[in-house]
């Protein structure tokens, strides 16, 4: 869809009713995303997404309902969001580095005094500062997933959105927090709304978890 080209545009745009696709299109759409067809279960959570969409929408745009995301799924999806994971490898790397070398440096003491003991705390607090620095990387990258995701949902579902979220929830990427807890796939997505514990496949998973 083409940007509108002026203010009064954009206000037309605006005032258009959204008309949500027939489902038959929404599981092509999302079975393409995977380059294959949809099983079962997963067809019926998408369909869960398609027949709440409104619901689900409201919901995100006034908060009541949070994109929670899981970072290892979308960085390997995205991989410009997987920087945090060569920081906080390499501060483990040296984090390790540092403990060993201080293990060694407290044997041969003699040998070298006191230069082994000093490298190693470089080491430990190289290390820990990486990490940590990857951790927030982690958290500022996850804010910028679920900030587009949200604007997806909230201003573009037109042109994809109900698509977009049925694919990050299959793939695990992306779920909801609402207030009866965290959904992820394979739950169907509207317990986030209703408080129930149905999974896709048909079982309860409270009576799975008794």
């Amino acid at each position: 869809m083409s940007e509108p080209s002026s203010h009064e545009d954009q206000e037309a745009a605006d005032s258009e009713p959204f008309v949500k696709p027939a489902f038959e299109y929404i599981r092509v759409r999302v079975g393409e995303s995977f380059n294959k067809d949809l099983s079962g279960p997963a067809q019926k959570a998408a369909e869960d997404i398609w027949k709440n969409w409104d619901e689900i929408r409201d919901a995100v745009t006034e908060g009541d309902i949070l994109l929670v995301t899981d970072p290892f799924f979308h960085s390997i999806k995205y991989p410009s969001l997987s920087n945090f994971h060569m920081f906080r490898g390499f501060g483990i790397i040296m984090f390790g580095t540092g403990v060993l070398t201080g293990i060694v440096g407290g044997l041969l003491t003699s040998l070298f005094g006191p230069v082994l003991w000093q490298g190693a705390l470089i080491c430990l607090a190289l290390g820990v500062g990486v990490f940590f620095w990857g951790r927030y990387v982690q958290g500022r990258d996850s804010r910028a997933y679920r900030k587009r995701m949200v604007e997806r949902v909230v201003w573009h579902q037109e042109d994809g959105g109900i698509i977009d979220l049925c694919v990050e929830y299959l793939a695990g990427a992306i779920g909801f927090e609402g207030p009866h807890g965290r959904t992820f796939w394979p739950q169907f997505p509207s317990n986030a709304l209703t408080g129930k514990t149905r999974i896709a496949d048909g079982r309860d998973l409270q009576k799975i978890s008794q």
